[in-house]
């Protein structure tokens, strides 16, 4: 797999999202600036944009849009693979959840709908389901990964890339089942070539854990 980025590239891009993160936060929350929108739609927005522009400058193009038609049918190929690892996921998290947190996810999906209702219901959807996943899978699996995968040495690449993933969601109660997914996700993004796949089963991970609190409440 070629790197698309060195090491040092990568955690910069890291170091700037997380910069650009804590910095529309603290902003928006000292001013009290209330959004008609998600405010996760101006941070995954803007991350995008950030590794966008650095793949410009440094001509970095091959993990998202491949040239190359092998890989493109290999990506197109994982897709119903990415979409069962997609719902796997979604069932360990609602084990995990249920029988050995024993959270209450009826009040889950309550407190997580209380929350988009303010930021508005449509910006939030977008901002969960497509969004969240597009940005993570570019950062984590598309430009974290493969610097991390020292003489393509994928195994620290897909290792690293999880824990990092796994950490800044802040979630002492999902932190395995985050890294495990991160795992899962790397592995797709290594067979396939492409961060497609794993985009999409974060996707469908993401998608149906927000389809089930809509219909829970």
């Amino acid at each position: 797999m070629p790197q698309s980025f060195t090491c040092k590239q990568a955690l910069l891009i890291f170091a700037l999202a997380t910069i650009w993160t804590l910095g529309v936060v603290s902003y928006i929350y000292y001013h009290r600036i209330i959004l008609e929108f998600s405010l996760e739609v101006l941070i995954h927005g803007g991350i995008i944009i950030l590794i966008l522009l650095f793949m410009r400058s440094q001509q970095h193009r091959h993990y998202l849009l491949s040239d190359d038609l092998q890989h493109i049918k290999l990506s197109l190929r994982f897709g119903f693979i990415a979409l069962l690892v997609g719902v796997g996921l979604l069932v360990l998290d609602t084990i995990n959840s249920v029988y050995i947190l024993q959270d209450d996810i009826q009040q889950q999906a309550q407190s997580a709908l209380a929350q988009a209702k303010k930021e508005g219901i449509v910006s939030s959807t977008i901002a969960a389901c497509f969004l969240a996943p597009l940005m993570e899978e570019m950062l984590f699996r598309g430009v974290l990964l493969p610097a991390f995968s020292y003489k393509n040495k994928h195994t620290i690449g897909i290792i690293s890339s999880a824990l990092l993933f796994s950490l800044v969601h802040f979630s002492a109660e999902q932190a395995i089942i985050l890294f495990i997914a991160g795992v899962c996700f790397g592995i797709l993004r290594i067979q396939s070539h492409s961060i497609w796949p794993p985009f999409l089963a974060h996707f469908a991970n993401n998608t149906l854990t927000w389809s089930i609190y809509i219909v829970m409440n």
